[in-house]
């Protein structure tokens, strides 16, 4: 029996047909293919640009991983689709960005030469019995008088007049050493006594029987003028006061009655609690214990806000197995940890006396340095 016959003109159409047919089962998978490849690629590049550790500009941070996920427009009066990823793609890791560290020193690119400079200032005496007078002695750094707009960070100290530290401790070359090698930026330096009022030992208080108010002078006195006079970075996190042994005391008072004023605390070898070393450091404060733990550290860090405390940074240097001021170092220490603060204890070889602020000066002052650098004062 004889099968079908094909005409002549038969086999090109059906060949025809075949070839259409393979042609449309090939190209469309591969125009499907062609356009989700062009929506992955326009959700990449349709991302904000990214500036400095991953916050778009002009916009909140947020994670790089989800700023490329793309919901889908919503219909008015329908709820919007939930966007779910395709069961055929593998999501690619998306690498956070890493962190750019800080520049340690960034005072280097404006770093002067040469010697600081030192004038005295006088001021009525802050009490009833003494001098009529006191004086504030002020170091500006190298670079400081020439015409520029550039402001400082402040340094206070108390209670000793400058040139005792200067006798003492070599004040003025190790600050302008310091600024010249770039270990610490440049500074103005401020220097308050006590010398003159009617206590030998005023602890930086004002005293309970009123006679004397120097804590209320350098908080409402000094510190204005200074920032009215000079050109000063007018924020707490670029002042700091620091004194050794009786000073100390007061670095540690005047920061945490003061919080608001001084964000750094400096104590070479101090003590923590108000007439903490015995007559005649307690006579300012007389009996009234209510009145004694008002004016000291150890008890005013637990009154603070938490936003407070972290604000406050002390930095304590002393040789701990020292008996008093290494003892007093180590329990403040315990009680700074205590009460959730982040400070900084530098151990000496060297016990309590100006041998040891010779040896730790550089030291106190590339911690303070180091604390603005991360409080973002440069």
């Amino acid at each position: 029996m004889k099968g079908p016959r094909l005409s002549v003109g038969a086999i090109p159409r059906r060949l025809i047909i075949g070839v259409l047919a393979a042609v449309v089962l090939v190209t469309v998978p591969l125009l499907a293919f062609a356009n989700n490849s062009a929506s992955s690629s326009n959700t990449q590049h349709d991302r904000p640009t990214f500036i400095g550790l991953g916050s778009p500009a002009g916009s909140p941070a947020v994670s790089p991983a989800l700023s490329s996920a793309r919901t889908p427009s919503a219909t008015p009066g329908m709820p919007s689709p939930s966007p779910s990823p395709s069961p055929s793609a593998t999501a690619a890791p998306t690498a956070s960005p890493s962190p750019r560290p800080l520049d340690p020193h960034p005072w280097l690119a404006w770093r002067p030469s040469g010697i600081g400079q030192v004038v005295d200032a006088t001021f009525a005496g802050p009490w009833t019995q003494g001098s009529a007078t006191t004086w504030v002695t002020i170091y500006t750094p190298p670079g400081y008088s020439t015409k520029s707009s550039r402001r400082y960070p402040v340094l206070y100290e108390a209670p000793y007049a400058y040139s005792h530290w200067n006798r003492a401790a070599n004040l003025s070359n190790q600050l302008d050493a310091l600024i010249d090698s770039g270990q610490m930026p440049p500074a103005i330096v401020v220097a308050m006594t006590t010398a003159g009022g009617p206590y030998a030992t005023s602890e930086c208080t004002n005293s309970y029987d009123r006679r004397e108010w120097f804590d209320t002078y350098v908080a409402q006195t000094v510190v204005p003028w200074v920032d009215s006079h000079y050109r000063t970075i007018v924020e707490s996190r670029a002042r700091a006061v620091f004194g050794a042994s009786q000073g100390g005391y007061c670095a540690a008072a005047l920061a945490a009655r003061h919080p608001h004023l001084f964000g750094t605390s400096l104590v070479y070898s101090g003590y923590f609690h108000a007439g903490g070393v015995g007559p005649p450091s307690t006579l300012p404060f007389g009996t009234d214990q209510s009145f004694i733990d008002a004016a000291s550290p150890d008890a005013l860090i637990f009154d603070m806000t938490r936003v407070t405390r972290a604000n406050l940074y002390y930095i304590l240097v002393a040789k701990s197995s020292q008996p008093l001021y290494g003892e007093e170092a180590v329990r403040f220490d315990k009680l700074l940890t205590q009460a959730g603060m982040t400070h900084k204890f530098i151990e000496s070889a060297v016990p309590h006396g100006w041998a040891q602020v010779r040896a730790e000066f550089a030291a106190g002052m590339e911690a303070w340095a180091a604390r603005m650098v991360s409080q973002g004062v440069f």
